[in-house]
């Protein structure tokens, strides 16, 4: 999930960065965030409402970046 001014919260595992790229594609929009916690953008992809709800960020907007534990996932590496 991100967060930035229009939310009502701050996600729990909140990850505070910036708004490197947003991206259309089609059903969905990826929103890129640089934080100091990772060393590659974070990407979250989130519906895309149309022109009725255009999202709020562009380059440079300050978000949190954050998800609730139960929804994390560790992935390994392929052992070949």
């Amino acid at each position: 999930a991100i967060n930035h001014a229009f939310s009502r919260s701050t996600p729990e595992n909140g990850v505070e960065g910036v708004v490197s790229d947003v991206v259309f594609r089609g059903e969905t929009i990826h929103v890129h965030v640089e934080t100091p916690a990772c060393p590659e953008p974070v990407r979250v992809a989130l519906r895309n409402e149309g022109l009725h709800k255009p999202p709020p960020w562009t380059r440079g907007t300050r978000a949190v970046v954050g998800w609730l534990p139960e929804d994390g996932q560790v992935l390994e590496d392929d052992p070949r």
